[in-house]
């Protein structure tokens, strides 16, 4: 079908020497040269009786271009949607640039491999016509193609046959409501609207219109209510071209839609538990409830239907709580009707029992006094001359100190005939001879109305044969470098005859009789060096274990630390007639009323902390020991009132070499007077001042702005006379002062 260079030949001579010859290159549908590049057009029938000429320089990516053969050389392109039916397109060739003709075609798609029919061996010839016959899927995009054989150029002519536009299928009834009339209510909200889609496989557009102003272009639309009344509501359904969003075809339906009020709706009577309305009220939508009576509430159904609820609410009264005591001897918990387990020890513990009241199925509770019953002997053996003592000693374990009382029954049996009961007594006297013994301890336990009898068995194995005296620990007395003589006990009530005592003591001498349950002892120690002196005694059974401890020398001459609210206080030593107090630091002076004295008095003139020294020399040592005083004036009285400064810091003393403070005034002025502080201080400042009560109260306060240099500034004193402190302090220094107003 091809002959490369005479073709080529006669396109140029066409090219440069015979353009008129081409009578119709202009076209109406205009061709494409590409494929993907055509416009689609609605119908078929729009290509009916179309003139043109193929000038597409293009060929057809598709080889062969059809499936009879051929190769495409210059390829023009129209694109039409299908109508669902048989259509016939026939190419009537006219004049010819080489007198080759035409070969032509027709695609599904821009797709080589969808061919619905073509025509190219041999090809159209000049003069001649050919037609195709095709069936075409609805709203399917087809693409006709005309190429020039040997890349002649030809006009043609085209015919079409049974090409029209697809039609639509007709529209349902918006809703399906056949009447046209849509039932609504007033104040519908999100009402739905719709039509049945029926065009499967065509592009098809809905447009929306509510009295004729446009709501949107959507199958389905929803609209708001808000108004009483009819109003006509239409859809318009356009078949649309796929590829420009050009109308094809389009109908219109039409409804009305009568909007009405709603009735109003009554609900069922209601009962409400008393918890669900106490404390903070049952909640029915906006509305709190407390008490019985009718309600009314504005409501919407699903689309929004606006009506009034009208229900009757009855609050029922809250169940009395039952009052229930429960005692468990194995520690087994509590079992409520839920099934839920309590743990002893609970106290009047309120326990909630969801919906297990009748009829309603409201909350129900009990008030819960749980205790579990655990206990065990500690057993103590005393050797009383020759027999020895049993005690059990019975303990019980984690009371829960609910109210509850425990009675005690004892049964004592020997371990090789546990038939015989020898004693109901707490305590047993037996021989000191190995022997084993059962002891069965009956525990009544009574708490509110319940009464329960706890029983268990304890097995004692001591060897009553090998019972040794009780031990008990050495206690005495500080003995300090100038007082080196202690007294020391044994500490304990013996309760059998002692036939003697036993005491060592390194480190020192007894000088008191040490056949005795207590003795005095002289130490000779060195500074760092420890003692020791043991005790134990003999009876009857036998010998104690010895018991041990250990002596230093006490350094801790002065007493403890302490807090003292006023200026004067007690001091606490060491006595001794060589001791003498003396103020080591504090913020002010003090007076010590009797320095050697280790009680004297102390008279501090300013709040603050001080310590003081007791200093004791003796032949044998000097030992000295401090003591911290902290005066207060109200530490907890206010939270602005200066605890730190008052107690810590020294307020007359400059802290900071760039800055000072001086308060200038007499401790007695008038009421509104002034009170005058010089004020040293190399930048500006701000300075805080208080006035404090003698309760620590806070009666005024204000700030001064403070200029770089040494001024005085004036502070307004309080209205009312009395006894105040005044508390100036800046980043700085601090400073207070006791001052007495006068009327």
């Amino acid at each position: 079908m091809k002959n490369h260079y005479p073709g080529l030949l006669a396109f140029l001579c066409f090219l440069f020497l015979s353009p008129a010859n081409i009578l119709f290159a202009q076209c109406a549908p205009n061709l494409s040269q590409t494929c993907n590049a055509t416009n689609l057009l609605c119908a078929l029938d729009e290509l009916n009786g179309l003139v043109c000429s193929n000038t597409s320089p293009i060929p057809s990516s598709c080889s062969p271009i059809c499936s009879q053969g051929g190769i495409a050389e210059n390829t023009s392109w129209w694109g039409f949607m299908g109508n669902g039916g048989n259509v016939s397109i026939t190419l009537d060739v006219g004049a010819c640039n080489n007198n080759q003709g035409l070969e032509f075609g027709i695609l599904r798609g821009c797709n080589c491999s969808t061919p619905v029919g073509c025509k190219s061996l041999p090809c159209v010839s000049p003069g001649s016509s050919w037609t195709i016959n095709a069936s075409v899927q609805k709203c399917v995009s087809y693409y006709l193609w005309i190429d020039g054989c040997n890349a002649d150029v030809c006009d043609f002519t085209i015919s079409t046959t049974g090409g029209a536009v697809a039609t639509l299928e007709p529209l349902g009834f918006i809703n399906n409501v056949t009447s046209g009339v849509i039932e609504a209510c007033l104040g519908a909200c999100n009402y739905h609207f719709f039509v049945d889609e029926k065009n499967d496989g065509c592009f098809v557009r809905y447009l929306w219109t509510l009295d004729g102003a446009y709501i949107n272009s959507e199958r389905n639309t929803y609209l708001d209510l808000p108004k009483e009344g009819d109003f006509e509501l239409c859809v318009t359904q356009e078949l649309l071209n796929s590829k420009d969003q050009t109308v094809c075809a389009q109908e219109t339906k039409c409804a009305t839609i009568r909007v009405q009020k709603s009735p109003d709706r009554f609900g069922p009577p209601r009962n409400i538990c008393w918890e669900s309305a106490f404390p903070k009220g049952y909640k029915w939508f906006n509305q709190t409830i407390y008490s019985t009576g009718e309600y009314r509430q504005k409501l919407s159904d699903a689309t929004c239907c606006s009506y009034d609820s009208i229900v009757q609410f009855n609050v029922l009264d809250k169940p009395q709580p039952e009052v229930v005591y429960y005692i468990s001897c194995d520690n087994s918990p509590y079992t409520d009707i839920l099934g839920r387990k309590h743990s002893p020890c609970l106290f009047f513990k309120e326990i909630t029992l969801q919906k297990t009241s009748s009829p309603y199925k409201c909350d129900s509770s009990i008030f819960l006094t749980a205790l579990n019953v655990n206990y065990t002997p500690s057993w103590s053996v005393n050797c009383l001359g020759t027999q020895v003592e049993l005690l059990p000693n019975i303990k019980i374990l984690f009371p829960c100190n609910a109210g509850e009382t425990y009675e005690f029954d004892y049964s004592w049996y020997l371990k090789n005939d546990s038939t015989k009961l020898i004693s109901k007594d707490e305590r047993l006297l037996v021989p000191a001879a190995n022997e084993d013994y059962i002891l069965k301890v009956d525990v009544i336990a009574n708490i509110g109305s319940e009464s329960a009898i706890c029983t268990k068995t304890f097995y004692e194995s001591i060897n009553e044969g090998n019972v040794t005296p009780e031990c008990f620990p050495v206690a005495g007395s500080k003995v300090y470098c100038f007082d080196p003589v202690g007294e020391y006990w044994i500490d304990g009530f013996i309760q059998t005859p002692v036939n003697f005592y036993n005491w060592t003591v390194v480190g020192g001498q007894i000088i008191s009789n040490p056949d005795s349950q207590s003795v005095k002892v002289s130490w000779n120690l060195n500074a760092g060096d420890t003692g020791k002196i043991c005790a134990s005694y003999n009876v009857e059974c036998g010998m104690s274990c010895e018991k041990c401890i250990d002596v230093l020398f006490e350094s801790k001459i002065a007493g403890e630390d302490f807090a003292q609210r006023s200026l004067t206080a007690y001091l606490d030593a060491k006595a001794h007639p060589n001791g003498t107090w003396k103020l080591i630091s504090g913020p002010n002076q003090v007076h010590l009323f009797e320095p050697m004295n280790p009680r004297t008095k102390v008279s501090a003139f300013n709040y603050g902390y001080y310590c003081f020294e007791w200093s004791v020399t003796d032949n044998n040592c000097t030992l000295r020991d401090t003591l911290c005083v902290d005066f207060y004036f109200a530490k907890k009285a206010s939270p602005d009132y200066p605890v730190s400064g008052f107690e810590r810091r020294n307020r007359t003393v400059v802290h900071k070499v760039e800055s000072s403070l001086e308060i200038n005034t007499p401790t007695l002025i008038n009421s509104n007077g002034k009170t005058k502080v010089s004020i040293y201080s190399n930048e500006p400042k701000t300075l805080h001042y208080h006035w404090f009560d003698l309760y620590g109260r806070k009666i005024n306060h204000d700030v001064i702005s403070l200029s770089p240099g040494l001024h005085s500034y004036e502070i307004v004193s309080p209205v009312d006379a009395g006894i105040y402190f005044l508390s100036v302090k800046s980043e700085d220094f601090q400073n207070l002062l006791k001052v007495c107003v006068m009327d």
